[in-house]
């Protein structure tokens, strides 16, 4: 059966270990004492380390510790030579104390009863944290089997756009984090590893929606977006006219597309250019052709137009009178740098239409609503062979013997000219010609007739 121990677990057995090598040396030291002097071993742990014992240096023995018999009551000086030893790269050994409790690098042994002085040393083992960034914390010596805590920033700004975000630790416990721990049980060199990226910056003359700011990793691919239309709700709108490049080594094919792909090599900023687009309301009943409101680029110029006159019916019409502002003017070009409402004035016409035999009427057409109309017929119209024709009376929707009228045009009127025909002039004609043929035939007879005779 395969039984796994964990770190703290196995620190634990090393320490017990420890105690009973330790235990069995002077058990063995006090049994060994020879006879008419007292033994006193002197040595190391770990062993094999140099010691000064009355002046004189003793070079460690593979067979055990360095065994003196010393008369009892006498007094002997036993100091370590070094207070570190270096074992192998990184690792060593360090004196921490005396087995008696001193921790002076020299103790004076009185002999009373056999004994074992131990000179102890621990263990240390160099952890070496390694990082281009992010001031890495935890390097240095540990006792055997610490827990050590090795740290460093998440986050590090290289430079302006530029940053390296903690990716792992190359060994440890917990390598995801940038908060890691080791447990040392020899030398260990521990790095940071780090993704760098960039910051990709958007900006814009326009309260717009930019969509993909932010920091990405080097390489990455980022779709960037911009909104079309933003609308101010004060009659002002801003509408996307490109991209243009702030900062970053790209290049943009089409700039006037919103949506863009953009390669993270480097720290890049893109500016959103928009135009201003104030809108033009036209309020009018009539006439308006196509949206009553449209927007137009500020400084550009706007021609609005209006179709007029507007049938009602066959008898009334409207005309376009103006705008509310004074402008007369249809079509009426204006300059856009703000809102701009126009209300249009409109008026009522009428038609004044007028049926006659004869063409001698004028003043038919259409007239202003409550407006005068003068209708003219002249008296008496010759015709042919002595006959005229004479004016009698208006008949209609206004009736009169009066051949000049004056009517108030509060709706359509339809009016029409009675002529009488006269044969006077008919008669008076016979009667002028029948003279003159008379007189011909006389003149004829007279001196015609003579001549033949």
């Amino acid at each position: 059966m395969k039984i796994k121990l964990n770190t703290f677990t196995l620190v634990i057995i090393a320490l017990m270990a420890t105690a009973i090598t330790l235990q069995s040396i002077v058990v063995q030291a006090a049994e060994n004492s020879a006879d008419g002097a007292v033994r006193v071993d002197v040595r190391t742990y770990p062993e094999n380390l140099p010691l000064i014992v009355d002046g004189i240096i003793y070079t460690p023995t593979q067979t055990g510790p360095n065994v003196f018999h010393w008369e009892k009551g006498s007094k002997h000086t036993i100091s370590i030579i070094d207070t570190t030893y270096y074992t192998e790269p990184g690792a060593r050994l360090v004196f921490d104390k005396w087995n008696t409790g001193d921790r002076g690098n020299q103790i004076i042994v009185t002999v009373a009863k056999p004994v074992s002085i131990i000179a102890l040393y621990n263990k240390q083992y160099f952890i070496e944290t390694s990082s281009p960034y992010g001031n890495p914390q935890g390097s240095g010596w540990y006792p055997e089997g610490t827990r050590v805590n090795v740290t460093v920033q998440e986050i590090v700004e290289i430079s302006p756009g530029v940053r390296a975000v903690f990716k792992e630790w190359t060994a440890g416990v917990t390598p995801d984090r940038a908060s890691n721990f080791v447990y040392l049980f020899n030398p260990v060199t521990i790095k940071a590893v780090w993704n760098v990226e960039y910051l990709l910056k958007l900006t814009s003359n326009a309260p717009a929606g930019l969509s993909g700011e932010g920091w990405y990793p080097a390489g990455k691919i980022v779709r960037i977006d911009a909104q079309p239309t933003i609308d101010m709700g004060n009659d002002t709108q801003y509408r996307f006219k490109g991209w243009s490049i702030a900062m970053g080594n790209l290049v943009l094919e089409k700039p006037d597309n919103r949506k863009q792909l953009i390669p993270m090599n480097g720290p890049v900023e893109l500016h959103a250019d928009y135009d201003r687009y104030y809108a033009v309301k036209i309020l009018s009943p009539y006439g308006v052709k196509g949206e009553s409101t449209m927007y137009y680029k500020e400084g550009s110029y706007a021609l609005v137009n209006l179709d007029s006159p507007i049938i009602v019916n066959k008898d009334t019409r409207k005309i376009f009178a103006g705008w509310e502002n004074g402008a007369r003017s249809n079509p009426l070009k204006i300059k856009i740098d703000q809102p701009v409402t126009l209300v249009a004035e409109w008026k009522t016409q009428y038609k004044l239409s007028i049926e006659s035999k004869l063409a001698y009427v004028k003043g038919d057409g259409w007239y202003d609503e409550g407006s005068k109309a003068t209708v003219t017929a002249v008296g008496e119209v010759s015709s042919r062979y002595g006959s005229k024709y004479v004016f009698n009376s208006w008949q209609g929707d206004v009736k009169s013997t009066s051949r000049t009228l004056n009517i108030t045009m509060d709706s359509p009127k339809h009016i029409e000219a009675i002529w009488n025909k006269s044969y006077m002039g008919t008669y008076e004609g016979i009667t002028v010609f029948t003279v003159i043929i008379l007189m011909f035939y006389y003149v004829y007879k007279k001196y015609f007739i003579q001549l033949a005779d």
